[in-house]
């Protein structure tokens, strides 16, 4: 498990790697100043907001197939 980070390592970080930071576990970030983006990604972090929540990079290389109960269904988003 990743180590929790305190304020001064965010104030440490510059705004392009706060934004970095925030958006790969999907907080918004636009049209913040540092000050503020600092304390969000403090909350995230005490929040243990996961990278990628939505599993977006997740590779969906079964998408054609799905098993429920040990029965295949061929395609079954088309």
């Amino acid at each position: 498990m990743a180590e929790k980070k305190n304020k001064s390592d965010f104030n440490a970080m510059n705004v392009a790697e706060l934004k970095r930071y925030l958006q790969v576990r999907g907080v918004p970030v636009s049209k913040y100043l540092k000050t503020l983006l600092v304390e969000i990604a403090s909350v995230v972090d005490r929040m243990v907001v996961p990278v990628d929540p939505n599993f977006e990079k997740d590779q969906t290389i079964d998408a054609d197939k799905l098993i429920i109960h040990d029965m295949l269904i061929p395609k079954p988003f088309s």
